[in-house]
């Protein structure tokens, strides 16, 4: 089956599964990958009425959307927020679409965005670092570094 462009090898299977009535799973691997380890997908629909590859380009279409909100509740913790106000969700939802934007497009070269993150992660720990290294050699008590950060 071609989808997009890209061969695949494809199962469905429509019927009950679990507590849903009636459901379809579509089983894909592309075709110079079948049977190799990781390289098996499954896709959920419960609109039996959608054919396999009308299924599959939603989902292509989608996938792109269901990374980002993965990437913002694991790698920026967007799950944990505990907002209540319109103005506060807005603004959060602003905030990390400015980080991701930045870990994307914002760094030296446009990259993925774990790649962009864990480059911008380690960009800031040397500065910390870097920051706390320039106060000790400025002779700066240790005292007065640690109530600048807040940890005294």
């Amino acid at each position: 089956m071609t989808v997009n462009n890209s061969e695949y090898w494809t199962y469905r299977y429509e019927g009950p599964l679990n507590d849903i009535e009636n459901a379809v799973v579509i089983l894909i691997w592309f075709k110079d990958s079948f049977k190799k380890p990781k390289s098996l997908k499954a896709f959920l629909s419960t609109d039996v009425s959608l054919d396999t590859v009308t299924i599959l380009e939603y989902y292509s279409k989608r996938w792109p959307i269901e990374i980002f909100f993965r990437q913002e509740k694991l790698d920026l913790g967007l799950d944990k927020y505990q907002i209540h106000s319109i103005k506060g969700i807005e603004r959060i939802w602003t905030l990390q679409s400015l980080v991701h934007l930045f870990c994307t497009i914002g760094l030296d070269k446009p990259m993925k965005f774990g790649e962009g993150l864990l480059k911008a992660r380690k960009q800031s720990k040397k500065e910390y670092i870097t920051w706390i290294y320039e106060q000790a050699q400025s002779e700066v008590p240790i005292d007065i570094i640690l109530e600048l950060l807040n940890i005294a």
